[in-house]
């Protein structure tokens, strides 16, 4: 079930037009491949592109059974990019359309899995340099990777994510106030048809006719204060109350809360950067109009929970660096079961530039979620070499291979036994950019 009002081909075109409007385009101008076509005067570029993606996937249609289907996949994705630079107003926006096409190498039926996907993002900022200021950011995505942990398959997702922000910035600008708010919407219907733990199995989150039970709304309102002590450091004080309300508290849990962080950001030393923030974040209220028998829930609770945010970034030359962050959060899901969380996220971001035209590079991240309604847990690890090349000014070249895996402990006595979220999967793939 999609959200009331607009489409998402419809909200994407919509937010094309919108980001064409406020680039304030004029006629284009001769450029050169790689150039761009320059609107809105002489500092405003736009970029038309078109991405190829060959990738080989060994698991494309996770199963109950176990039972591993590879296939080929190939992604065409045209799309444009727009960049308005300026102190008063400042726009960037891309939009890509992605068509996604499968070719069966394994199993005939995955053709039937080929669909269009899209990536639209809308940037634009008022007074960046003055003493009031506004940011607008949108993000809307719609793909067959749900960033929910409760939904690992079996869904494609439609996801829109607004954000406002007025920061104010008395004086020199060495303190910052920030009012800010989010608006998170997320909306599901099947990837494949079918039912994804087993045929005895009445969860919502087992069967495809359920999926549009599950979308959501998630709403953030906060503020955050700043105060730079030193020039490229600052101390961070931020506050956030939440709402999570789901499209049906008959399959859902809905909840409130509140998030609290303050700690330290900046520069250490030229070439090295810190952050360090630790907090308390709690749920206010949770609720649902789902029965709780059978389900392993024996009454709901709220959760209470540290947070802490940490990173250290080394960056020893221009293209060169070296980042590897911490998370502990807390989170909301679609269902019963798995709809409170509080999680341990490790990432590593490594890169290092091998002659003028190429980059190699690394990302691997490790989550361990611990669910809190049902004693249950889950481990997520991953890890993505790559090489980058430019091979010219309108030309980029990428391959890379990515390792997923996902084990999962489930409550004994769990109507889900035999669930789906113990897998493993690797991918490989060539991609091309061409951009004007």
């Amino acid at each position: 079930m999609q959200p009331e009002g607009l489409t998402p081909m419809k909200r994407t075109l919509g937010r094309i037009a919108l980001g064409l409007l406020l680039a304030g385009l004029a006629l284009p101008g001769r450029a050169d491949f790689g150039d761009g076509i320059r609107i809105g005067g002489s500092d405003g570029v736009l970029h038309p592109f078109v991405e190829a993606e060959l990738l080989y996937d060994t698991n494309v249609l996770y199963s109950y059974t176990n039972n591993v289907v590879p296939d080929l996949v190939l992604h065409v994705r045209p799309g444009l990019s727009i960049n308005v630079p300026g102190d008063a107003v400042s726009v960037d926006f891309r939009g890509v359309l992605d068509r996604a096409q499968y070719f069966g190498l394994s199993q005939t039926t995955t053709t039937d899995l080929s669909a269009w996907y899209a990536d639209v993002s809308l940037d634009v900022g008022i007074n960046r340099k003055g003493a009031l200021g506004l940011e607008l950011k949108d993000q809307f995505t719609r793909n067959d990777q749900p960033a929910v942990y409760s939904l690992l398959t079996g869904a494609i997702a439609d996801t829109n994510d607004l954000a406002l922000q007025i920061p104010w910035r008395p004086g020199a600008g060495a303190l910052s106030l920030t009012l800010g708010g989010d608006w998170l919407t997320e909306a599901f219907e099947p990837f494949f048809p079918g039912q994804f733990c087993g045929s005895t199995s009445t969860s919502v989150v087992c069967n495809s006719s359920t999926l549009s039970q599950l979308g959501f709304n998630k709403l953030t309102g906060g503020l955050e204060l700043a105060w730079r002590f030193l020039p490229r450091t600052s101390v961070v004080v931020k506050g956030s109350y939440f709402g999570y309300v789901p499209n049906s508290l008959d399959y859902n849990v809905a909840s409130t809360g509140l998030k609290g962080l303050a700690g330290l950001s900046g520069l250490v030393t030229t070439h090295l950067a810190a952050t360090l923030e630790g907090g308390y974040g709690e749920t206010l209220s949770v609720s649902t109009h789902a029965p709780l028998a059978g389900t392993g829930i024996s009454r709901l609770s709220n959760l209470q929970t540290w947070l802490a945010i940490a990173s250290v970034e080394w960056l020893p030359s221009e293209g060169s660096g070296v980042k590897l962050g911490y998370t502990h959060d807390l989170g909301d899901d679609p269902g019963l079961q798995f709809a409170l969380y509080d999680m341990h996220q490790v990432m590593l971001d490594a890169h290092a530039m091998a002659g003028t035209r190429t980059k190699v590079g690394v990302q691997a991240g490790y989550t361990y979620v611990d669910y809190h309604l049902v004693t249950a847990s889950a481990e997520v690890t991953s890890a993505k070499p790559y090489i980058d090349y430019q091979a010219a000014r309108w030309l980029t070249m990428e391959v890379a291979y990515q390792y997923a895996r996902r084990t999962t402990a489930l409550p004994s006595g769990s109507p889900i036994q035999g669930f789906i979220w113990n897998y493993s999967d690797n991918q490989v793939w060539l991609k091309a950019i061409l951009t004007y």
